[in-house]
């Protein structure tokens, strides 16, 4: 999947955008929302949820949680540089990530 209005340059660590998720709005009530703005609170809760269950340290997680990501590499290519620099750590997969906390 393309985002085209999410920004991509450098070596980003973290570059997941959140696109049509459900969240709450100003005043109540809910809504499908997409923004840049979802990334790091969407890993923030991974990351709580893993501190549950394995008593880690936070840096620990957080590669763990990186390495257990799905690349989107090969769905974005205009987005690669002439290197084949990669897009970030790809789609967060909370439930790979979990599995391999056992």
């Amino acid at each position: 999947m393309t985002v085209l209005w999410s920004a991509v340059g450098g070596s980003p660590g973290d570059a997941r955008p959140g696109v049509n998720l459900a969240s709450a709005l100003p005043g109540g009530g809910y809504a499908l929302v997409s923004s840049t703005s979802f990334a790091i609170p969407v890993m923030s809760g991974a990351l709580a949820l893993a501190q549950l269950v394995n008593k880690a340290s936070v840096g620990p997680l957080a590669r763990q949680l990186n390495a257990t990501g799905t690349t989107i590499d090969s769905a974005n290519p205009t987005l690669l540089k002439g290197d084949d620099t990669p897009l970030g750590h790809g789609l967060l997969n909370v439930q790979a990530f979990m599995q391999s906390l056992r």
